[in-house]
């Protein structure tokens, strides 16, 4: 029974010819029997090489896209780890921006890609800050408004053209403690909202209507200079220079990255072809 003639001895067949080995010495350094054997091998080694070149072009490409996604998502990522602006610690950002950015496909890809410990444990402790540091505005923003109902009288669910809380009033106090706290000054404004009523505005934004605006307006800064001074305001801004500082590391470090193209280096589930380098 004539032997079978796998792939693997046709690319050996085929490097031996293009290296200048006639039929007949072919024959014989491979057993086979007649030329037209190896013809029709050599013939299909040349279509399988080719098919491999075109298969490994085609591997390259799908693998360069893939790269450069992971690229886009790291750079993405760099974006959203940020410490959230100090008048608008209010609201949920970043930590609802990043929950819906590791809950994308390619996420899992980029712990494979970047296996770097210092950088993930350092992610970890940012995230747990961060959500310490949200807390701490959600509990300022209620002292905030409990403080305001006590000490003004008024209340926020009032009916319009009557006096009352506006529901931008502890937002525009924070504003008016961090521009006091970086040593400028608030810019205060009265006005008529029709009959006896009338309004505060503070830097361009009204947080009550009331009759008599001059003794509330001295209350708001009352409670500006009394949380400034507050433990509250003490542990948020060490929180936000713990954030500050954190947040300069990570970023330093997926820009170094970014740079280097570390992320190129290791492989994950989704990348293309056979992987290039495991941990």
């Amino acid at each position: 029974m004539p032997k079978k003639i796998t792939t693997d001895i046709r690319k050996a067949l085929l490097k031996e010819a293009e290296r200048g080995l006639t039929e007949p010495k072919l024959m014989e350094r491979f057993n086979i029997k007649d030329r037209r054997t190896v013809r029709r091998h050599l013939k299909l080694a040349r279509q399988e090489h080719n098919i491999d070149l075109v298969r490994k072009e085609i591997l390259k490409d799908a693998l360069s896209e893939h790269l450069n996604n992971l690229r886009t998502l790291i750079f993405e990522w760099k974006t959203i780890i940020v410490v959230p602006p100090y008048p608008s610690c209010l609201s949920a950002y970043p930590m609802q921006a990043l929950q819906n950015f590791e809950n994308r496909l390619l996420f899992p890809s980029i712990k494979d890609h970047l296996p770097f410990r210092t950088l993930w444990r350092d992610y970890k402790i940012w995230k747990t800050k961060s959500e310490e540091y949200l807390t701490t505005c959600r509990e300022l923003r209620e002292r905030i408004c409990s403080d305001a109902v006590s000490r003004t009288g008024l209340v926020f669910d009032h009916e319009k053209h009557e006096p009352g809380l506006t529901q931008s009033f502890d937002r525009i106090m924070v504003k008016a403690i961090e521009m006091k706290a970086s040593g400028k000054s608030s810019e205060y404004t009265e006005g008529c909202a029709g009959g006896s009523l009338q309004y505060l505005q503070v830097n361009g934004d009204v947080p009550l209507l009331a009759e008599n605006i001059q003794g509330y307006r001295e209350i708001f800064q009352q409670m500006v200079n009394d949380y400034l001074q507050s433990e509250g305001l003490a542990k948020l801004n060490t929180q936000l220079n713990d954030l500050e500082n954190l947040c300069a590391k990570i970023q330093g470090m997926l820009e170094e990255i970014l740079e280097r193209q570390d992320y190129s280096i290791y492989s994950c589930n989704l990348c293309p072809g056979q992987a290039r380098l495991l941990r």
